[in-house]
């Protein structure tokens, strides 16, 4: 376009999309340790627990989640979560497994990601096996349930691709309140070919089928946080994306 004296202007870059909740690429600061406790530079994102180093290469920045080793057969794990909690949204975010810490590694060893986590009782999880399945589970105790490991399957566990070491993987991942109390669960990933819808279903009320655990979901986890969780391994997170639904 010209101004008044005829001179060309550049139009204004376009605004940033409004339906954007939370993005965090861990770019800005540099390399740094973030120590159990320990924030990320912009206080967007905490290190529960685990090894965390924000670091570069030559795709930009990202996030190195290191479960510490304590020898095959010691579960070991780490946590990386948001400080702002979420509820019905659509999350994206970029992963690798770089390495496993057991010398033999067992098929759920790798990484995955949390939402609406609101304690160890209470959470959803998703990854993807070292076999190429993905898992999509949760942790949803009753008051008068103390077991630390009901740890339940949501719906069909449905085959992805086998994962390659250091390769990146990118996943939407959304959940949706539904007004009869059930939550809607969708995933879809990019096998390096494209994105593909991989996984779809209501988490409800199941108790006449499978017991008394797969219950309605709790409000206590109809929000939480998010973020990357490692099982027995180091792994990179990149360009977490939350979006509104």
């Amino acid at each position: 376009t010209l101004d008044v004296s005829g001179n060309c202007v550049l139009p204004p870059p376009p605004p940033p999309p409004s339906n954007i909740l939370f993005e965090e690429h861990f770019d800005g600061f540099g390399d740094y340790s973030i120590p159990t406790g320990g924030q990320t530079k912009d206080n967007k994102m905490k290190n529960i627990w685990g090894i965390a180093n924000v670091m570069h290469d030559t795709g930009g920045y990202f996030l190195r989640l290191e479960t510490p080793y304590n020898g095959d057969g010691h579960g070991i794990s780490a946590l990386f979560l948001t400080n702002q909690s979420f509820s019905d949204c659509k999350v994206s975010y970029k992963v690798r497994n770089v390495r496993f810490t057991w010398t033999n590694p067992l098929n759920y060893h790798g990484p995955w990601f949390m939402q609406r986590y609101t304690d160890v009782t209470h959470h959803y999880y998703e990854y993807l096996q070292r076999d190429g399945d993905i898992e999509v589970g949760k942790k949803d105790n009753l008051p008068t349930d103390t077991y630390l490991e009901r740890q339940l399957f949501v719906g069909p566990q449905p085959h992805f691709v086998v994962p390659i070491l250091g390769q990146w993987y990118t996943y939407e991942w959304t959940m949706k309140n539904n007004t009869d109390g059930t939550i809607s669960i969708k995933i879809a990933g990019n096998d390096g070919t494209g994105m593909r819808d991989i996984y779809s279903y209501i988490d409800k009320d199941e108790t006449a089928t499978k017991g008394q655990y797969y219950h309605l979901p709790t409000q206590q986890i109809h929000s939480g946080r998010l973020g990357p969780y490692a099982e027995d391994c180091v792994a990179d997170f990149r360009d977490i994306v939350v979006t509104a639904l």
